[in-house]
This record gives structure tokens, sequence and C-alpha cells, in this order.
């Protein structure tokens, strides 16, 4: 896999100023929907853990580092890509923000209390990756991650022909992802897929020219009610287009070991 490809792709991103948010994705049905879950979810994490320092992993443009920072959260982002460092550092001056290599975080062993990545894993070595993200961690440690499901027949059409794709990127199926997070040193407390279809909803819009047409968001709570009964449905949720897992540093895991 090249860091080069992933990183030159990046470095072309359209990118709002407003949000930290690189402009992909409609403006009605990826904020309501989307966004709005991924949020409550990743604060309903950090009520639950109440970390002091939060490491924004792969942080992009800084929409979540400019969140979490409204909300009181001591948070560092780093990501590899300069443009988009240097749009986090405008759209969100409460954070703190560091151009490095996610294979070889510039910080010292146990920097942070919880570790945050939004579609980056997928990107990367991801042994290294999570040996680098449990170093960082503390003792007590939480890793937070959201990551594209390989098996979502949608998404996986839509990695063919998307604008933003990078050539060297693998999304997991969901048993390789936590079966990489326990060969790591990672206890995975938490585990499931959401967004069946709303992620090709918001593409569609986008590419139509239609997303930032407000009518759209009469169907939003139409579609979060929808993709949640497809969620629990056995089997077919984990059809579904993103892979969540919370996972906390197993502290009696030695290098080396692969944990059942």
């Amino acid at each position: 896999m090249s860091l080069k490809n992933e990183i030159e792709a990046y470095e072309k991103a359209e990118v709002s100023l407003d949000t930290g948010e690189i402009e992909l994705w409609d403006h009605v049905v990826f904020p309501n929907v989307i966004r709005k879950r991924q949020i409550r979810l990743i604060l309903d994490v950090l009520e639950q853990t109440r970390p002091r320092r939060i490491l924004d992993f792969g942080c992009g443009a800084g929409w979540l580092s400019k969140i979490l920072s409204s909300k009181g959260y001591d948070v560092t982002g780093l990501d590899a890509c300069h443009s988009l460092i240097s749009s986090a550092r405008k759209s969100c001056r409460e954070g703190h923000f560091v151009v490095g290599d996610c294979l070889n975080l510039p910080f010292v062993n146990e920097a942070f209390d919880c570790i945050i990545g939004i579609a980056i894993l997928h990107h990367l070595d991801v042994p290294q990756a999570l040996a680098e993200c449990r170093r960082v961690a503390s003792s007590d440690g939480t890793l937070l991650l959201m990551e594209p499901n390989e098996l979502n027949p949608i998404a996986a059409l839509g990695r063919k022909v998307i604008r933003l794709q990078t050539r060297d990127e693998q999304p997991f199926p969901p048993g390789s992802l936590k079966k990489e997070l326990s060969s790591a040193g990672w206890h995975t407390n938490r585990f499931h897929c959401l967004f069946p279809y709303s992620f090709a909803l918001s593409y569609m819009f986008k590419t139509l020219g239609i997303g930032d047409m407000q009518w759209l968001k009469h169907m939003c709570p139409l579609v979060e009610a929808s993709e949640k009964i497809f969620e629990k449905l056995p089997g077919l949720g984990l059809l579904s287009y993103e892979i969540v897992a919370v996972a906390t540093k197993s502290n009696k895991w030695k290098e080396g070991e692969t944990k059942a």
C-alpha cells in the first residue's frame, strides 16, 4: 500500500472551512443522518469513558476536532496531508493539529486516553497502525473506529466510480477488523455495522446537484428509522456500509501474542 497515493488524492480535495468537511457528500442527508448518528455515538462513548486527552487519528480537515473542541474536550488532530491540516487549523482554531505519519505517531507513550479514527485505518498498514495506537494509548485507553465495510454491495459498486477513491485503500470484512484488533492487543467491547444505504443516497444527491435542496430534510427521519430496522435484521445488518468498533487496551497482552 502506497501512502503517497493516498496523500496525493486528499491534497486535491475540496474542503469546507465552515464545517471542516471534505466536500464529497450532500449537505442534507449526510449531516442530518450520517454525521448525526456518528456524532451521537462518539459522544456517548466519550461520556462513558470521560477522557482527558483525545487523538483525532487521521483528522482530515478537522470536522470531528471542531465538534469535540466546542464541547470542551482537549483534542489533538493528526493527518499526513499538509493541505488538510492547514484547513483544519482554519476551521477549528481551538484544536491542536500536527502533520504526521499515522504509522509512526509523533507522540510519547500513553499520551492519549481516547483515540478516534473515522475511515482512516483502511488506508494504512493495519497491524502497524493499531500497534502505534496502542503505544500512545493510556493504560485504560479507548480506541473508537468507524471503517468502511467490504461486504456492503452498494459501496462495492460505488468504490469503482466515486471521485475521491484512492487506489490503495482496503475496506474490511467485519470479522477481519475484529481479528486485527485482537491481534494488536485491543479488547473489543462494542462491534456493529451502520448505514445500509444512506451513504449511497448522499453521494447520489451530491452527484445529481440536488444535495442542497432543503426539502430533502423531510425524508431524513424516514431514512434513519428504516436503516435502524435494517441494521437489526440477523445477518443483513452486517452488510451495512460502516463498521463501528470500540475497544480498550488489553494490558495483559504481550507483543507477538494473538488473542482468541
